[in-house]
Order: C-alpha cells, then sequence, then structure tokens
C-alpha cells in the first residue's frame, strides 16, 4: 500500500509541473555538478599518487628475464639478426635446461622454435655445441 501514494503524488507532480520543466531541471544539475565530481575525482587521485609516493611506494619493476627461458634466447636471436654485419659472427648461449612458461621444454620444441627464430632474423648456425650456438647473418638475406 506504500507504492500507491508514491506513484500518485509523483504523477500528480509531473501533471503539475510536466515532464519537460523536470528534464530541463535534471539536465542543468548535471552540466552544473559533473565538473565538480570530475575536479574532485582528479584531485583525489592526485592525493593517492603523493601518498604512495612518500611512503615509497613505486611501481613495480619488470622483473628480470629469466635466462634459462627459451624466451629469452629467442628475443637474443631476434635482436642480433638486425646488429650483425654480413661478414660478423656471433655467439647466442643456451640454457642447459630450457623453460617456456616455467616449465622444461622438450628438444625438439628448443629446436623448432630456434630455427624459426633463426630463420626470421636472417641467420645462420656456423658452429653448434652443447651450451653455445655461432651465427653468423644467411648470405643472400638481402635478397630474401
Amino acid at each position: 500500500m506504500h507504492g500507491a501514494p508514491t506513484s500518485h503524488l509523483l504523477a500528480l507532480l509531473l501533471a503539475d509541473v510536466g515532464a519537460g520543466t523536470l528534464l530541463r531541471c535534471l539536465l542543468i544539475a548535471v552540466v552544473v555538478v559533473t565538473p565538480y565530481g570530475l575536479y574532485q575525482r582528479a584531485k583525489v587521485r592526485k592525493m593517492k599518487a603523493e601518498g604512495a609516493a612518500a611512503r615509497g611506494e613505486l611501481p613495480p619493476e619488470p622483473a628480470p628475464p629469466d635466462p634459462s627461458a627459451l624466451e629469452t634466447v629467442v628475443a637474443q636471436v631476434e635482436e642480433l639478426g638486425g646488429t650483425l654485419g654480413d661478414d660478423q659472427t656471433a655467439e647466442v648461449r643456451l640454457p642447459a635446461a630450457p623453460t617456456v612458461d616455467g616449465r622444461p621444454a622438450p628438444a625438439v620444441l628448443v629446436d623448432t622454435v630456434l630455427q624459426d627464430a633463426l630463420r626470421r632474423s636472417g641467420l645462420q648456425v656456423v658452429e653448434r655445441h652443447d651450451d653455445l650456438l655461432v651465427v653468423r647473418p644467411v648470405a643472400d638475406r638481402a635478397a630474401g
């Protein structure tokens, strides 16, 4: 029974004032209040950032690359592909137990990924040892 008198009052208010007038008042209120709300939000964010800096809370630094991760080796190969001259060679150290996402990687996967990285980087293997690859640019990489 509480809903009936409230809805009746609302209907009377809309009939008396008019929906257009109420809508204009609502729009004016939004236009007046929104800039102040945005200002206060920016002020609170700034205060939080200053407080975190004052407490010595800095954003976390990214973790150093895992030397046993296959992704690290691939990144090194890709970097060498863009920096080696035609007559230069470079060494790529291979981890004793390569990992992918922190798990041991099968030898077949390691070989496949390395061959793909070397191909995409325009490099070829000159010498291969257990934990070392000596690479140089492919002779006709400018043509490919």
